[in-house]
C-alpha cells in the first residue's frame, strides 16, 4: 500500500490530511444544522482511510487486492449511504472520489463504489416505502398493552433505556413549576412519572387512544398526590381549548402517527404562548433503520422545518441511544452497565444520528 504522503502531491504527510478530514467533521458535527453537506462530504473522505486500512488488513493476509481490496470500502460507504444520510449520499460519493484523487487509486475502485451507491439508493427508497406503509401498532386490545407494560421497559436492558430518556427529561424540564401540562400518547403512563418526579406540576393530563393503556397507566399512578386527569384523544385532535397548557410532552407518539404536520398543529394550538414543548422522534438518519418495524421515522431537519412552521423555536436538543433500544436486548447482563456508559458517550457527540431525538421547544 502506496504512503498517502506521495499520494497527496508529497506535500502534506498523509495522517496530517486525516487530521484535516477529523477536524472537519468534528466542526461539522458542532454546526450540524448549517454544515450538514460539508459533515457528509468530510466522511466521505474519512471512509477512504478506512478502505485504506481495511484493505492493509487484507493484505497482510496474503489474500489478493483489487477486487477484495475494494470491498471493505465498498460496504463501509454503502452502510453510511444507507443508514446515516439517506439522501445525501451523493454528497458522500462526491468527498470519497475526492480523497481518492489524492489516494492515486480511482479507477481500480471507483467501479465497485458507484455499484454501492446505486444499490444504497435503491435500497433506501425501499425503505422509503415500507417506512411510509409499515403496519400501525395496536394496543387497543388488553392483551397487547399488557404484554407492553412487562416487556418494553422492564429488566436490566429496558430500565437502562428508560434511566437514559428520563436523565434526559429531568435536565430539559427539572426543577421549575408548571401549572398546565399534558402528556400525549401517555400510554402506560411511564413518562408521566418522570415529569412528576423531575418537576413541580400543578395539573396533569394524560391522553392516548387507546382505554387499556389508560387503564394501566391509571394503575401504575394510583399513588401520586398530584392532580390526575385520564383523557381518550387522539393526539392529532385532542379537543382542548386554545393556549391550555405551558408544557406539552410527546414521547413514543411521533412514530405512529403518519401525518407530522397534523400533529404538530395541534401541539402548538394547546401550548400556551411561551409554553414548551418536551417531544421524542424516532430518528430516520441512525440505526433505528434496520428495526423500524412499521415505525414513521424523522429526520431532525423534517422535525425543525415543520415545528417552525406552527411557531416552535428549538430551545435544547438531545440524542439518545445511537445503537438503538434493541441492541440492548443482545447484550450480556455483565456487560451492559459499560455498554450503557459507552451509549450515552457516543449518544452526546452523535446527537443527530442517535435512534432518538429528543427536542424542547418554546412557542413563540
Amino acid at each position: 500500500m502506496r504512503s498517502l504522503a506521495v499520494e497527496t502531491i508529497g506535500l502534506i504527510p498523509g495522517w496530517s490530511w486525516l487530521l484535516v478530514v477529523l477536524v472537519g467533521i468534528y466542526y461539522c458535527f458542532s454546526h450540524r444544522e448549517k454544515g450538514e453537506n460539508f459533515l457528509v462530504f468530510f466522511l466521505g473522505m474519512l471512509v477512504v482511510y478506512i478502505d485504506n486500512f481495511l484493505g492493509f488488513a487484507i493484505n497482510s493476509y496474503s489474500i489478493e487486492s483489487g477486487f477484495f481490496r475494494s470491498l471493505p470500502g465498498v460496504f463501509v460507504i454503502g452502510f453510511f449511504a444507507v443508514i446515516v444520510f439517506g439522501r445525501k449520499w451523493w454528497i458522500l460519493l462526491a468527498g470519497y472520489l475526492a480523497m481518492l484523487v489524492f489516494d492515486g487509486d480511482v479507477f481500480s475502485r471507483v467501479v465497485w463504489v458507484t455499484a454501492t451507491f446505486i444499490g444504497a439508493f435503491l435500497l433506501s427508497y425501499l425503505s422509503y416505502r415500507e417506512n411510509m406503509q409499515g403496519k400501525p401498532y395496536d394496543y387497543s386490545s388488553a392483551k397487547e398493552a399488557e404484554k407492553y407494560s412487562k416487556n418494553r421497559f422492564k429488566g436490566k436492558s429496558g430500565e437502562m433505556i428508560d434511566v437514559f430518556e428520563r436523565d434526559i427529561i429531568c435536565n430539559f424540564i427539572g426543577g421549575k413549576r408548571w401549572h398546565g401540562a399534558v402528556d400525549l400518547g401517555a400510554g402506560t403512563g411511564r413518562v408521566s412519572l418522570h415529569l412528576l418526579d423531575c418537576a413541580r406540576i400543578d395539573k396533569l393530563v394524560l391522553v392516548d387512544v387507546s382505554d387499556q393503556m389508560l387503564l394501566l397507566a391509571k394503575s401504575n399512578l394510583k399513588n401520586r398526590s398530584e392532580k390526575l386527569n385520564f383523557v381518550k384523544r387522539d393526539a392529532t385532535r385532542t379537543g382542548f381549548k386554545n393556549n391550555s397548557f405551558d408544557l406539552t410532552v410527546s414521547f413514543h407518539l411521533v412514530k405512529h402517527v403518519a401525518d407530522l404536520d397534523s400533529l404538530v398543529h395541534e401541539i402548538s394550538r394547546i401550548t400556551k404562548k411561551g409554553g414548551f414543548v418536551l417531544a421524542e422522534v424516532t430518528n430516520s438518519h441512525s440505526l433505528a433503520w434496520f428495526w423500524r418495524n412499521g415505525a414513521k421515522l424523522r429526520s431532525y431537519g423534517e422535525v425543525m422545518r415543520v415545528a417552525e412552521k406552527h411557531g416552535l423555536v428549538r430551545e435544547a436538543v438531545s440524542g439518545c441511544n445511537i445503537f438503538g433500544e434493541s441492541v440492548y436486548w443482545l447484550i450480556p447482563v455483565a456487560l451492559l452497565s459499560y455498554f450503557y456508559k459507552f451509549d450515552r458517550l457516543v449518544s452526546s457527540m452523535l446527537t443527530f444520528n442517535c435512534s432518538k431525538i429528543i427536542f424542547l421547544f418554546r412557542k413563540i
